[in-house]
Protein backbone atom coordinates (compact mmCIF):
# COMPACT_ATOMS: atom_id res chain seq x y z
CA UNK A 1 0.00 0.00 0.00
CA UNK A 2 1.04 3.60 -0.91
CA UNK A 3 0.45 6.65 1.53
CA UNK A 4 -0.10 9.19 -0.07
CA UNK A 5 -1.00 12.87 1.34
CA UNK A 6 -1.82 16.41 0.86
CA UNK A 7 0.23 18.66 3.11
CA UNK A 8 0.66 22.56 3.35
CA UNK A 9 3.47 24.71 5.17
CA UNK A 10 3.12 28.21 5.89
CA UNK A 11 5.89 30.15 7.71
CA UNK A 12 8.67 31.44 5.73
CA UNK A 13 8.63 28.60 3.06
CA UNK A 14 8.64 30.82 -0.66
CA UNK A 15 12.29 32.62 -1.63
CA UNK A 16 14.29 30.38 0.20
CA UNK A 17 14.86 27.07 -1.33
CA UNK A 18 12.03 25.08 0.38
CA UNK A 19 10.65 23.11 -2.62
CA UNK A 20 14.14 22.37 -3.77
CA UNK A 21 14.88 21.00 -0.56
CA UNK A 22 11.70 19.23 0.00
CA UNK A 23 12.30 17.92 -3.29
CA UNK A 24 16.14 16.90 -2.25
CA UNK A 25 14.50 14.96 0.53
CA UNK A 26 12.14 13.27 -0.95
CA UNK A 27 14.66 12.07 -3.56
CA UNK A 28 16.82 10.76 -0.82
CA UNK A 29 13.76 8.70 0.76
CA UNK A 30 12.58 7.68 -2.73
CA UNK A 31 9.06 9.77 -2.33
CA UNK A 32 7.14 11.19 -5.30
CA UNK A 33 4.99 13.75 -5.67
CA UNK A 34 5.44 17.28 -5.81
CA UNK A 35 5.93 20.58 -4.36
CA UNK A 36 4.04 24.13 -5.45
CA UNK A 37 3.91 27.35 -4.08
CA UNK A 38 0.42 28.76 -3.20
CA UNK A 39 -0.78 32.13 -3.60
CA UNK A 40 -1.47 32.64 0.01
CA UNK A 41 2.15 32.46 0.72
CA UNK A 42 2.34 28.73 1.85
CA UNK A 43 3.91 25.63 -0.10
CA UNK A 44 1.49 22.31 -1.04
CA UNK A 45 3.13 18.87 -0.88
CA UNK A 46 1.85 15.99 -2.61
CA UNK A 47 3.41 13.02 -1.30
CA UNK A 48 3.47 8.89 -2.07
CA UNK A 49 5.22 7.14 0.87
CA UNK A 50 5.71 3.42 0.56
CA UNK A 51 4.50 3.48 4.08
CA UNK A 52 3.44 4.98 7.28
CA UNK A 53 7.05 5.11 8.73
CA UNK A 54 8.39 6.80 5.64
CA UNK A 55 5.69 9.05 5.99
CA UNK A 56 6.36 9.68 9.42
CA UNK A 57 9.84 10.43 8.30
CA UNK A 58 9.21 12.41 5.96
CA UNK A 59 6.85 14.99 8.16
CA UNK A 60 9.66 15.17 10.42
CA UNK A 61 12.65 16.31 7.82
CA UNK A 62 10.51 18.57 6.18
CA UNK A 63 9.05 20.23 9.37
CA UNK A 64 12.05 22.63 9.03
CA UNK A 65 13.17 25.65 11.45
CA UNK A 66 15.75 27.23 10.93
CA UNK A 67 16.74 30.99 12.56
CA UNK A 68 17.79 32.43 8.99
CA UNK A 69 16.12 30.83 5.58
CA UNK A 70 13.99 27.99 5.85
CA UNK A 71 11.13 28.60 8.69
CA UNK A 72 7.94 26.35 8.55
CA UNK A 73 5.61 27.63 11.69
CA UNK A 74 2.79 25.32 10.69
CA UNK A 75 2.43 22.17 8.50
CA UNK A 76 -0.46 20.53 7.95
CA UNK A 77 -1.71 17.75 6.69
CA UNK A 78 -4.57 18.64 4.61
CA UNK A 79 -5.46 14.91 2.84
CA UNK A 80 -3.97 11.65 3.85
CA UNK A 81 -5.12 8.06 2.15
CA UNK A 82 -3.81 4.55 1.03
CA UNK A 83 -3.66 3.42 -2.47
CA UNK A 84 -2.76 0.49 -4.25
CA UNK A 85 -0.47 1.80 -6.65
CA UNK A 86 1.16 5.62 -7.09
CA UNK A 87 0.18 7.99 -9.44
CA UNK A 88 3.73 10.15 -9.38
CA UNK A 89 6.79 8.42 -11.10
CA UNK A 90 9.02 10.81 -9.67
CA UNK A 91 9.42 14.00 -7.39
CA UNK A 92 8.74 17.28 -8.97
CA UNK A 93 8.83 21.17 -8.11
CA UNK A 94 5.70 22.31 -9.85
CA UNK A 95 5.31 25.93 -11.22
Amino acid sequence: MVVRARLVASGRVQGVFYRATVKDIADGMHITGLARNLRNGSVEVVCECGDEDDFEEFIRRIDIKTEYGIYVEKLVIEEKELDEERRYTKFSIAY
